[in-house]
């Protein structure tokens, strides 16, 4: 069959349903062409304030392409219009990003550790025990993407404990500042079941934030 003289790729991903008809190859082009400055700047930005090198940005720029191209572009197939896709982009690349600075950390760490090893066996136990890497933008860039994170789910879970009812308060506090026992909870409110009551009022807490913030949240608190 003979292609359609009039048809034209689209020139952005915005519409969902078009996504998942568009051909893996239609798709890497679209990025290139529509979003690739945007993605190259999005990567030197955060690659900058890393602190890490020029080489970097283009490496990294490299990676992120290579990790939407995969499965069948299945990165970019999960949008689903709660947005626009530029935004949605923008979470999927800033997360590709971190995991290559943190990628590259291990490596720096890796390597300092190698050629210093001689030096290091020198060194006072309470320098060998120093964190040597205090001062490095690469972990600080890690380190302040992990505090906007955290404040950002504690202004939800503030909120979230303001809604909750006396009785429900009043268990949280026990349990959460005070570190009562279930068994003393029981006790002071005259109830049978603070145990399960506490874990509904964990889940009511933890599902009022939303899934992708909590991902963020777990990737960035591994060890790095």
């Amino acid at each position: 069959m003979c292609p359609n003289a009039s048809y034209q790729e689209p020139g952005s991903l915005d519409n969902q349903e078009q996504i998942r008809t568009l051909a893996d190859h239609v798709i890497l082009n679209i990025l290139y062409h529509t979003y690739g400055n945007y993605i190259y700047m999005l990567v030197r930005t955060k690659i900058e304030s890393a602190g890490l090198s020029e080489e970097d940005v283009n490496d990294c720029f490299s990676h992120v392409i290579m990790k939407l191209a995969e499965n069948n572009c299945k990165k970019v197939r999960q949008f689903r219009g709660g947005s626009t896709f530029k935004t949605f982009l923008i979470v999927i690349c800033g997360n590709i990003v971190i995991d290559y600075v943190r990628s590259e950390i291990r490596k720096k760490r890796l390597t300092m550790n190698i050629e210093n090893t001689a030096e290091l066996q020198g060194l006072s136990a309470e320098v060998r025990g120093a964190d040597l890497f205090a001062d490095d933008p690469a972990l600080q860039f890690i380190r302040n993407e992990q505090a906007s994170l955290i404040t950002e789910a504690v202004e939800i879970i503030s909120k979230e404990i303001g809604r909750l009812d006396k009785q429900e308060r009043c268990i949280f506090r026990l349990r959460i500042e005070e570190g009562r026992s279930y068994r003393e909870i029981d006790e002071f409110l005259d109830i049978d079941n603070s145990k399960y009551l506490f874990s509904k009022i964990i889940n009511k807490i933890r599902s009022s934030i939303d899934s992708s913030v909590r991902k963020k949240i777990e990737d960035l608190l591994v060890e790095i």
